[in-house]
């Protein structure tokens, strides 16, 4: 017979996976989920340890211009455990349905602030919608800058469009917020979320993120280049820039160029 903790956990087993299907359903727990009870409870248990231990590490990957020449970096957080790398697709959800998405998301924003301080690089993190909505993540990010002195320009956050869900008023004040401290917007994964294009003329946004969805079936799918193309004229005429995530081939290099992305 079940504990009161075993149908609490197999209730949380069955959310994440309505999550992970588009949200607004309802599934029902089987057993064949057993397996994802295990390897979301490794990921809270890995989670945990790291933020006690500061187990965090960051990579850096470069966002180049036209020419080739390096602009930026973003910055990735990876969770080193028992001599094994973990991504962020297997821990994010979990930070962010716990309240471990906090230290994680301050850890991020602290660590590339004082990479800024240490080569002058640009980077961007990405922030997660819950972050963003905390109290008192805009006052971080003002303290952080300041301690290490990063200059207006140097430090970029990514979001995604469901970040635009929610109170706009509030939205408009934090991005208002930003703007006025210096740090750079950009729309991570661009249109792939359900966002309102309204967005884009309201805040002050800086760039948008094709995402790599889109530019991996560049040369394999039309309709990709067409949806590529769209967006990179919609930011233009918008005035903002584009980045494509992603490139791995000098055809998709070519056409995006050729695009002005």
């Amino acid at each position: 017979s079940a504990t009161v903790n075993d149908i609490i956990r197999q209730a949380d087993v069955a959310m994440y996976k309505s999550k992970d299907q588009g949200r607004n359903q309802v599934t029902m727990y089987h057993q064949s989920m057993k397996r994802d009870i295990y390897k979301i409870l490794f990921a809270e248990q890995v989670l945990r340890n790291a933020v006690s231990n500061d187990s965090f590490i960051l990579k850096y990957q470069p966002i180049v211009n036209a020419s080739r020449e390096v602009v930026s970096f973003e910055s990735f957080i990876r969770i080193f455990n028992d001599q094994q790398t973990i991504f962020p697709d297997e821990f994010i959800s979990v930070a962010e349905d716990t309240d471990l998405i906090q230290p994680v998301g301050r850890w991020v924003i602290s660590h590339a602030c004082l990479k800024i301080m240490d080569t002058q690089h640009s980077i961007s993190v990405n922030v997660s919608s819950r972050q963003f909505h905390q109290q008192g993540f805009i006052m971080y990010i003002d303290q952080i800058m300041k301690r290490f002195n990063v200059s207006p320009g140097k430090l970029a956050i990514e979001l995604t469009e469901g970040v635009v869900v929610g109170s706009f008023n509030e939205i408009q004040y934090k991005f208002k917020r930003l703007k006025e401290m210096g740090v750079l917007i950009a729309i991570d994964d661009f249109g792939t979320g359900y966002s309102s294009l309204e967005y884009l003329r309201q805040l002050p946004i800086d760039y948008l993120k094709i995402d790599r969805s889109f530019v991996s079936d560049l040369g394999k799918d039309n309709s990709a280049q067409v949806i590529i193309e769209t967006i990179i004229s919609m930011a233009q005429h918008l005035g903002l820039q584009t980045v494509a995530e992603g490139v791995e081939t000098e055809h998709q290099f070519e056409i995006l160029k050729a695009n002005g992305c």
